[in-house]
């Protein structure tokens, strides 16, 4: 190795894990009442039968394996609430063959999502976003792949989207976290 390479690895390495993109959201210093989270069955207004279904177990599955919020079985025992529209799902053609057929798609997903705080005096919002995902898959050239499996990896794009946009929201609502008196 040259050793340019290796101060600029050095010089760089250290900027690099300050940067706030590449860090996860830590929600554990704060208090585990106020992390607890009801997820609700995410609405569809598309025409692509259960995959609101899908994306609410895929959210329920990143939020679980994160470990920042404690996922409330009733929404009474929550004191926040996660809801949301699958609002497109649209599959498109990308590279065409010599008949005009399409050879790659991309299929392209859309959910408008709120993050709603539940206390005495009611519901407040504090936050919504429009998240999309999109991924290309052929199922004639390449790496084969069919749409159920393209579907399954943009349902799993989104909901790490999601699941960034609500522990993001949650920041944001309530600030820095204080330090814990002993």
């Amino acid at each position: 190795m040259k050793p340019g390479i290796f101060f600029w690895i050095l010089v760089l390495l250290p900027w690099l894990s300050r940067c706030a993109f590449l860090r996860a959201i830590d929600l554990k210093p704060y208090p585990a009442g106020e992390r607890q989270l009801f997820i609700q069955n995410i609405r569809n207004e598309t025409f692509q039968a259960d995959a609101n279904l899908e994306l609410t177990e895929w959210v329920r599955r990143e939020l679980h394996r994160r470990g920042n919020f404690l996922i409330a079985g009733e929404r009474n025992q929550a004191r926040l609430i996660l809801s949301g529209t699958l609002e497109v799902y649209r599959r498109e053609g990308r590279m065409l063959d010599d008949y005009r057929n399409p050879v790659r798609y991309e299929l392209i997903l859309a959910a408008r999502m709120h993050l709603r705080r539940v206390d005495d005096s009611g519901q407040s919002e504090i936050g919504q976003e429009l998240l999309a995902a999109s991924v290309e898959y052929s199922e004639l050239e390449g790496y084969i792949e069919t749409e159920h499996t393209a579907r399954q990896r943009a349902l799993q794009l989104l909901s790490a989207r999601i699941a960034h946009f609500a522990e993001q929201s949650f920041v944001n609502f309530h600030g820095s976290p204080r330090p814990r008196l002993q």
